[in-house]
């Protein structure tokens, strides 16, 4: 059953509706862009800590004569 209300609602509304949605969509916007870039931020970060530790590992491992032991794959 239709009840017809959206017919009867007047082009103001719809307008005012439209434009809180399209406010809405742009601040979700801004919100993705943002947590785009934290994200990007937080890999960069990880990736230079998985550097370091890598390279830490190789001189912890080169410091010590005689050790022959393999160092761990990083992932």
């Amino acid at each position: 059953i239709n009840n017809g209300t959206s017919k009867n609602m007047p082009k103001q509304s719809h307008e005012n509706k439209l434009a809180v949605l399209q406010a809405d969509l742009e601040k979700i916007s801004v919100e993705n862009q943002r947590l785009k870039g934290m994200l990007n931020q937080v890999n960069n970060n990880y990736h230079a800590l998985q550097m370091h530790l890598f390279t830490y590992m190789q001189r912890q491992q080169t410091r010590r004569p005689g050790n022959h032991t393999q160092t761990h794959e990083m992932i």
